[in-house]
């Protein structure tokens, strides 16, 4: 468990201080390190965290049901899961409306996904994985509603398709073939 908390403290960590860092020119620490050094140990700790936390999780016990779900909660989930693929894709896609409406639609994707599990039902271990994503969610949104809008040349309608086709289909192939051969679970 320890290998978990630390992989998890790592990699939010790491992305609370980004959060949370000054943007002011003589203090941003991506102005003063430059934009590649910056992102390259920014990187470098959120995959170190990343992979310490996928590697405790599977070590780490299952604990005790905490949460075991609710009638509809599977159906819920679905949907909140087709949702969060179209914010996921929409995050890389530039001038799409998703990102005028959410703003920050990969910190809205990665919040529903937590959310959706969360509802599912959840043992200690998934409630820590999950709770901790979905209150990191809330804390990062909250930071990033100052900041200056993501699409400045205005929205179109092509990329907002393109989001929405392809983050559906995502969510397809995960849910029909990728969760079961990515985690041995299969959501349907």
């Amino acid at each position: 468990m320890a290998i978990y908390l630390f992989g998890l403290a790592l990699f939010f960590g790491v992305h609370l201080f980004s959060a949370f860092r000054s943007r002011v020119p003589e203090k941003d620490m991506k102005l003063k390190m430059g934009f590649g050094p910056f992102m390259g140990l920014y990187s470098l700790l959120s995959l170190a965290g990343f992979i310490l936390l996928i590697i405790g999780y599977r070590q780490a016990p299952a604990g005790d049901l905490i949460y075991a779900g609710f009638s509809g909660a599977r159906t819920i989930n679905h949907a909140l899961m087709a949702v969060a693929f179209v914010l996921l894709i929409a995050s890389y896609v530039p001038n799409n409306h998703f990102k005028l409406w959410v703003k920050h639609p990969m910190v809205a994707g990665v919040g529903l996904w937590a959310f959706a599990h969360l509802i599912a039902g959840v043992n200690t271990k998934e409630a820590i994985l999950f709770g901790s994503f979905f209150i990191y969610c809330i804390i990062d949104f909250v930071a990033a509603l100052p900041r200056p809008s993501p699409v400045p040349d205005g929205p179109q309608i092509g990329p907002t398709l393109i989001s929405l086709g392809v983050g559906l289909a995502a969510y397809a192939g995960f849910f029909l073939w990728g969760h079961a051969a990515i985690f041995g679970v299969s959501p349907a």
